[in-house]
């Protein structure tokens, strides 16, 4: 009976620990970038297998705050499908769209990758966070407000030297 429970607590333990491990770590050149509306930036990552087995890279998510939208077009075209025990890639891994219509601000969102010992796995494997900075493109009418109010001043400073 002894022998029966330290088994079964030794095999939850091994499983507990080896369920909570990551073999890959995930880290952006930059996990911030600006942009304006109208333009996408583009997230670069490095993706690392820093375990001692291949890890199949099957898919991934992403969450970002509207009005922004992600397409993730570039982690399936750059990365391979399997990584090799310490193998390292480097490469674009997520395009963050700006609509025309976005307000400047803070827009922050979240990248996982999903994957592990087969083709079919869907464990998350790894999670990153980022953000995009939109700055507000003042719109033309401020524009001219600014420019006229330089023109006024420049005639006045000029009539006021004559």
């Amino acid at each position: 009976m002894n022998l029966k429970i330290g088994t079964l607590i030794a095999a939850v333990l091994l499983t507990a620990s080896t369920a909570g491990a990551m073999p890959i770590t995930l880290t952006f050149d930059s996990s911030l970038l600006f942009g304006q509306p109208g333009t996408t930036v583009t997230f670069v990552g490095t993706v690392t297998d820093v375990g001692n087995t291949p890890t199949f890279l099957n898919a991934d998510n992403f969450v970002v705050a509207p009005p922004l939208v992600a397409d993730d077009t570039p982690f399936f075209n750059n990365f391979p499908a399997i990584l090799l025990p310490l193998q390292s890639v480097r490469a674009p891994i997520l395009n963050v769209g700006i609509p025309l219509t976005a307000p400047g601000g803070l827009y922050t969102g979240t990248l996982q990758l999903l994957g592990g010992p087969t083709p079919i796995a869907e464990n998350i494997l790894a999670t990153q966070t980022f953000a995009v900075q939109v700055q507000a493109v003042p719109e033309p009418i401020t524009a001219v407000l600014v420019l006229s109010g330089g023109i006024v001043a420049a005639l006045r400073r000029k009539e006021h030297s004559t």
